[in-house]
């Protein structure tokens, strides 16, 4: 109080009551406690909790602790199923206990079930906090199913080699979380998978995550179709290779396309912009194709030059290259340059050479090569060499067996005057594996050849084979793919469109039936990848379309 203050009866404020206890016993409290959340009739499940004193008394008694599995979430003892329990020492004040780790069983039905922990010590002081009780936990099992099977890649009809992407989903239709899970992507002659022609798409593999109860995942996948199922009808499949654990259903596990075909041959186009023709060359050049010259149905020979980069779409390098329009020529390309050599031309046969570095602009290496003027000879380029190799001069009558060799177009030399292949004309030649091979091909007087020939040098040539299981024919087109010579089409007395495969000109495999038409004086070559079949001659028609094939 001050003494000059002039009211000191408003001096003093006084609180209300103020309880103060003091406690005298420990407090146990439950904490961290870590339950499953879901799991399968008669599977096992575990858990783990701590328990902590959260009174300044420490405790003197022993705590005793129970899991209990319950229908609910209360816990009522004596009908609640006691699954684990034991016993902690006491706890000092504000002190936590070690992890306390629990184990125990589900029951064999299915059904939502709850874990209670309950806590007990004599000294207790506040039994209001000594349980804790779980969310519901779901026990039964994942049930993955796996539907809308989708191709995204190209639309039908797809072909065995080419690139192939999809989707598809699956779906937990089960009351539990699933594990993750499997999958695969096959060709199947069935709508189960069940038959005996199953093929599995390459690249086309991987696993789901963890699907929750109702939950689905959708799926993107890429691979190549494959081999071997040329024309017949199919199904695309996606199935869980390895199901989830404890999956209840695993009958719906896979999930199929409607039928589909898939063909080794596609028909890159039914009509090109050149004229269809027979009896005209191809090669390959700086990331395209080429068709070159000649004839056509009506008897005309053409000298007109044509690119794709696809075999689909096609552009006019020239109407008219200033080599004379001519059939039965061949083609080459090397040291960065097409050559087209000798032929038939409106009456006269020819032995000269062009080349171009473009298919546009030409020039003529040589008016007259030293060999013979022909037709329906051979080139090949080997060891930095362009070879011509036999051929015919009909108005003479003549057919050769000589193989010439230059390395510039416009110098030649000759290998040999006598080949040991008898002379013939419309073989086809190819290298492989460190030779040239001379494959087939017609005699002067209308006969046909199946032999095989192969030589290191162009001088020195042995017979692989007499007589190929393949028909004796002319016309027919050669080339090496993977590790193969592929010998394709043709005509004897009837024409073919068969394919045959080698790995050493010797031992012969039928491949599949082309889909193209039987058809001879066609031109294939080997191009991203695939084999191009180009134009040709069959039945009385003379074709323009363009064909190709994934061979393995």
């Amino acid at each position: 109080m001050c003494a000059d203050d002039g009211n000191g009866n408003n001096n003093t404020n006084v609180s209300s009551a103020i309880a103060v206890s003091v406690s005298t016993q420990p407090d146990y409290v439950i904490s961290s406690p870590v339950f499953t959340s879901s799991g399968t009739p008669s599977g096992f499940f575990s858990g783990s909790f701590t328990i902590t004193n959260s009174s300044s008394v420490s405790g003197t008694q022993l705590i005793s602790w129970s899991v209990y599995r319950s229908l609910d979430a209360v816990y009522d003892p004596g009908v609640d199923t006691l699954v684990f329990n034991g016993v902690q020492p006491f706890l000092n004040a504000g002190i936590t206990s070690g992890t306390i780790n629990y184990a125990g069983a589900w029951p064999a039905g299915t059904g939502n079930y709850y874990l209670i922990i309950v806590i007990d010590a004599t000294d207790d002081g506040n039994t209001g906090n000594n349980s804790s009780i779980s969310s519901a936990i779901a026990v039964g099992y994942p049930d993955y199913a796996v539907s809308a099977v989708t191709i995204t890649s190209v639309v039908s009809p797809y072909q065995e080699g080419s690139a192939l992407t999809g989707s598809f989903t699956v779906t937990n239709s089960g009351s539990v979380i699933g594990t993750a899970a499997s999958w695969q992507i096959w060709v199947c002659d069935t709508v189960d998978c069940t038959g005996a022609s199953n093929l599995q798409v390459s690249g086309a593999t991987g696993s789901t995550n963890s699907i929750i109860s109702g939950g689905n995942q959708g799926i993107n996948f890429s691979g190549t179709w494959p081999t071997g199922s040329n024309g017949t009808t199919r199904y695309l499949i996606a199935k869980l290779s390895t199901p989830p654990t404890n999956d209840n259903n695993v009958t719906n596990n896979l999930s199929s396309t409607t039928a589909i075909t898939i063909n080794k041959w596609k028909q890159e186009t039914a009509t090109t912009p050149w004229t269809a023709r027979a009896e005209h060359t191809s090669v390959v050049h700086n990331g395209k194709i080429y068709v070159m010259g000649g004839a056509t149905f009506g008897g005309g020979f053409k000298n007109d030059v044509w690119s794709s980069v696809d075999g689909i779409n096609w552009v006019q390098e020239t109407a008219a290259a200033p080599w004379a329009a001519r059939r039965q020529h061949s083609s080459v390309v090397h040291n960065g340059k097409i050559y087209v050599i000798g032929g038939y031309a409106s009456g006269i046969y020819k032995n000269d050479v062009w080349s171009s570095i473009n298919g546009v602009n030409w020039v003529q290496e040589t008016a007259a090569a030293p060999w013979a003027a022909r037709s329906y000879h051979k080139s090949v380029v080997y060891n930095g060499k362009i070879y011509v190799i036999g051929g015919s001069t009909q108005n003479t009558v003549t057919m050769y067996n000589d193989v010439w060799s230059s390395i510039d177009g416009v110098n030649w030399v000759q290998e040999t005057a006598t080949a040991g292949w008898s002379k013939r004309l419309n073989h086809t030649c190819v290298v492989y594996n460190g030779k040239i091979y001379v494959i087939g091909g017609g005699l002067l007087g209308g006969g046909v050849l199946n032999d095989v020939w192969s030589s290191v040098d162009g001088v020195n040539w042995v017979q692989e084979i007499t007589a190929a299981p393949w028909a004796a024919r002319c016309g027919h087109t050669c080339v090496e793919q993977n590790g193969k010579i592929y010998v394709m089409g043709g005509v004897s007395t009837i024409y073919y469109n068969d394919v045959w495969s080698s790995v050493d000109g010797v031992s012969w495999v039928q491949e599949t039936a082309a889909s193209w038409v039987t058809r001879y004086g066609h031109t294939s070559v080997v191009y991203i990848g695939k084999v191009f079949v180009m134009g040709g001659s069959g039945g009385g028609s003379v074709h323009n379309d363009v064909w190709s094939a994934f061979i393995p």
